[in-house]
């Protein structure tokens, strides 16, 4: 999980993956994908700065995109939580 700060000076709070989507068969390259939380916007070509707060889990694969969903579900749940404390 982390924050992200746009360069427009907000922050938002973020449940992030880094690694290579094992549940698709995805080997390479190595992604950093941030879901931002309650944001509702375009951040393609913007400069953003990020702040890791706590790790959540290790990365795994799923059976199928539905469990992957329900488990990213709960890393929300979780990081929302995390980050109220």
């Amino acid at each position: 999980m982390m924050r992200l700060r746009a360069r427009f000076g907000r922050r938002f709070p973020a449940a992030v993956s880094v690694g290579r989507a094992p549940t698709f068969g995805a080997r390479e390259p190595m992604t950093i994908e941030a879901f931002l939380l309650d944001f509702d916007g375009e951040l393609y070509g913007e400069q953003i700065a990020v702040a890791f707060v706590e790790w959540l889990r290790a990365q795994e694969a799923f059976a199928d995109a539905e469990a992957l969903k329900r488990q990213m579900d709960d890393d929300c749940r979780r990081t929302r939580e995390l980050l109220a404390a």
